[in-house]
């Protein structure tokens, strides 16, 4: 007998599939670093030279890794509603809030314009295309941050609703629902 709130299975299913989801795509972008994909890309090769790029992507990268790798173990154990996985879930979202702000300000500072100069200066720009893709740019960039986000927040939500919290106390609703006891007269 499962007494286990839908909101929670919810989490944890959704938590699995975001989990694994970021861990392959963290593997993805370091074997982009390394193996040549397609026609040169000016824009890729000039931060391939950055500092801040690498740090961006190996450093913030591997912390990325080891959220995610904590946000598929947490999803895994609300399954079961071990008391582990709350806390393991709310340290992925917290955490992974933190990243993306980190990520957020250096992309702004350094990736983006480093990505527009290369990109601008390339051959075969056409006439006003600078202005489509700052906005490109600018749009996409809050679509992204838009996405990394929606996850930890889904979670820090999820896990204060009461009967989640109560879930994890080992406290369940009577099976059956919203069935009442009335007295025997």
């Amino acid at each position: 007998m499962n007494n286990r709130p839908a909101a929670l299975t919810v989490l944890a299913i959704l938590s699995i599939i975001w989990g694994a989801g970021a861990i392959l795509m963290s593997c993805g972008g370091w074997i982009m670093y390394f193996v040549p994909m397609g026609p040169a890309n000016p824009a890729l090769e000039e931060l391939k030279h950055s500092l801040v790029y690498k740090v961006m992507l190996f450093g913030l990268g591997s912390v990325g890794l080891m959220l995610a790798l904590g946000l598929l173990a947490g999803g895994i154990g609300a399954l079961s509603i071990k008391p582990w996985s709350r806390t393991t879930l709310r340290v992925y979202a917290i955490g992974k809030i933190v990243l993306v702000v980190i990520q957020t300000i250096l992309n702004a500072l350094f990736i983006i314009p480093k990505t527009y100069e290369a990109t601008i200066s390339g051959p075969g720009m056409p006439a006003g295309m600078e202005k489509i893709m700052i906005v490109s740019l600018i749009v996409g960039g809050c679509i992204g941050v838009l996405i990394a986000l929606a996850m930890p927040v889904y979670i820090l939500i999820t896990l204060r609703m009461r009967a989640v919290k109560d879930a994890f106390n080992g406290i369940f609703p009577p099976q059956g629902g919203f069935e009442m006891n009335m007295p025997q007269q």
